[in-house]
């Protein structure tokens, strides 16, 4: 199937569809809304991207406070620079 991504002209084609269905990966054709969905190879796709409609966010919601914290550290601190980057990645897609 061919769909967009984030209603722009970008699209996309999806050769291998999967899905979680009782803790395992399970090839499906399609998901529905509030699935999981399991794309593999889209480079220019990142967390927070939405495929085909654009979804209905509830309005009003006010940003709250984490409720809990972690630390993160390498096991060993030659791979420091290493987790650096990885957590930098996702606080630019989240």
């Amino acid at each position: 199937d061919v769909v967009r991504i984030n209603d722009s002209e970008k699209f996309i084609k999806i050769k291998n569809l999967k899905t979680i269905n009782q803790g395992r990966e399970i090839n499906v054709d399609e998901v529905g809304a509030n699935d999981i969905a399991i794309v593999e190879d889209m480079d220019d796709f990142r967390i927070g991207n939405y495929l085909g409609a654009e979804p209905c966010l509830i309005q009003g919601l006010s940003h709250q406070h984490p409720a809990l914290k972690s630390s993160v550290r390498p096991d060993r601190p030659e791979e420091r620079s290493k987790v650096i980057s990885a957590l930098n990645t996702l606080w630019i897609e989240d």
